[in-house]
């Protein structure tokens, strides 16, 4: 690459691109990240319990374990990756997702048809009678 520039001086070398994701980026997707928890049935289900304990401590400690715990497989995903062994996990993921892609590609698949079924179903039954066939909420 600099044997070309030298001998061509009009030729410049590529101007790197900018790819890693900039701080309001990262901001960003963890403040998504952990507003999520909000939809985590564990977490409203432990904010509910812990809510009628009376003393902060308590209540405290019951979130701090529910974050240990449900945050222990990104975490020691991120000491792997921090350490330099994770390169053996990614083997063992990559090849048990050979075998089960076709799986769960079909399950997917057979799953979204059933749903899409039973909602047309549903919206043909309400046409017809003017009732919708599954109980409303």
């Amino acid at each position: 690459m600099g044997l070309v520039r030298l001998l061509r001086r009009g030729v410049r070398p590529p101007r790197s691109r900018r790819t890693a994701a900039g701080t309001a980026g990262l901001l960003g997707a963890g403040a998504l990240f952990a507003l999520s928890a909000a939809l985590d049935p564990s977490f409203v289900a432990l904010t509910v319990l812990a809510g009628r304990g009376q003393e902060v401590l308590a209540v405290g400690l019951a979130h701090l374990l529910w974050a240990l715990i449900s945050q222990a497989p990104l975490t020691l995903l991120l000491v792997a990756i921090a350490v330099g062994s994770h390169e053996g996990a990614v083997e063992r993921f990559r090849s048990w997702w050979e075998r089960a892609q076709p799986v769960v590609r079909r399950v997917v698949t057979a799953a979204a048809l059933a749903v899409g079924a039973v909602l047309v179903l549903d919206a043909g039954w309400w046409f017809a009678s003017g009732e919708f066939l599954l109980p409303e909420p």
